[in-house]
């Protein structure tokens, strides 16, 4: 039986560490943020979402967590290069991808995009309140998959780490 380098098994669960935190920030915008923000009067949740973007990216640490998170996963993914005889290639690649594209490509092409639109409506204007509107109808699905990649790779890296 062949063993997972110490290498692989390490890069695996720092990967598994950081999809688990990703997922909990997902799943906490899908089922609590959100749905709070969707409550306030409109011109509130939208001032309230700006803000929310604005302390993201003014704090270092998570974003240098969601980079480093996306960049192990893709790491763990292209170490079945080298390690496809070893116990749980199948999984770590199939894990790394789902955080790596559905997390952290998907939030570059799909998220960050609109919080920038987000970030730039003047709340006083006559359709701020359809924009906030239009803006948490497509933003909050979209969430829904990130918290479901980040979910199942978590879920792929544990039976990854237990193959032999």
């Amino acid at each position: 039986m062949t063993q997972v380098d110490g290498w692989v098994l390490n890069l695996t669960r720092a990967s598994l560490v950081g999809g688990a935190l990703m997922a909990g920030t997902f799943f906490v915008f899908s089922v609590m943020v959100m749905p709070g923000l969707r409550r306030l009067p409109p011109l509130d949740g939208l001032r309230s979402m700006q803000e929310i973007n604005r302390v993201v990216n003014d704090r270092p640490l998570f974003a240098s967590m969601f980079v480093v998170a996306g960049l192990l996963s893709f790491a763990v993914a292209v170490s079945t290069i080298w390690t496809w005889d070893q116990p749980g290639a199948g999984l770590r690649l199939a894990g790394g991808l789902a955080n790596g594209l559905g997390s952290f490509v998907f939030t570059m092409a799909f998220h960050i995009p609109r919080n920038n639109t987000l970030d730039k409506i003047d709340p006083a204007a006559s359709d701020a309140a359809t924009k906030w509107s239009d803006f948490y109808d497509a933003w909050v699905p979209g969430n829904h998959v990130r918290g479901a990649s980040s979910t199942a790779a978590v879920i792929l890296l544990m039976l990854a780490l237990t193959a032999d």
